[in-house]
């Protein structure tokens, strides 16, 4: 195995998004999951609080950290704008996935709700309207164009 080598990269962020990096990072910390942050600061730089600056060190191994500056090299980018492009992703990404689990909670308790109240559809019913749709799709289906 290589040496390791410690990283620092210190990259403008939007508060929020360093804030749920800096919670992220912490969580998975406490899991012991390797490659995780060994050191987060975070300094407000402005009086409005909208941007700031935040510092993540971590151990990566030699091999790694020279494949990465290569890779980022060969595309005309730096490390750092790499990384911060892979934070905002990922912030974003989980966003998503917080949107849509809140949008299934609330269609499964309305969904509840309906059966309780008795507005229930007979599973015969429900059967015979979507064999009705098969057979209109794999008819659509067969049709020549």
């Amino acid at each position: 195995m290589g040496k390791t080598d410690v990283c620092t990269a210190t990259v403008p962020l939007d508060m929020e998004i360093a804030v749920q990096i800096t919670r992220w990072y912490g969580h998975q910390s406490r899991r012991g999951i390797q490659g995780v942050v060994l050191h987060c600061t975070l300094r407000v730089t402005h009086e409005d609080g909208a941007m700031s600056d935040a510092t993540f060190t971590f151990r990566v191994d030699d091999g790694l950290k020279a494949e990465f500056a290569n890779a980022a090299k060969a595309h005309d980018r730096t490390g750092a704008q790499l990384l911060r492009d892979f934070m905002r992703s990922y912030v974003a990404q989980q966003k998503e996935v917080q949107q849509y689990d809140a949008w299934l909670a609330k269609k499964v308790e309305q969904s509840r709700a309906s059966a309780e109240a008795g507005k229930l559809i007979p599973a015969a019913d429900v059967e015979a309207r979507f064999a009705a749709r098969r057979a209109a799709t794999r008819a659509r289906m067969a049709a020549p164009e």
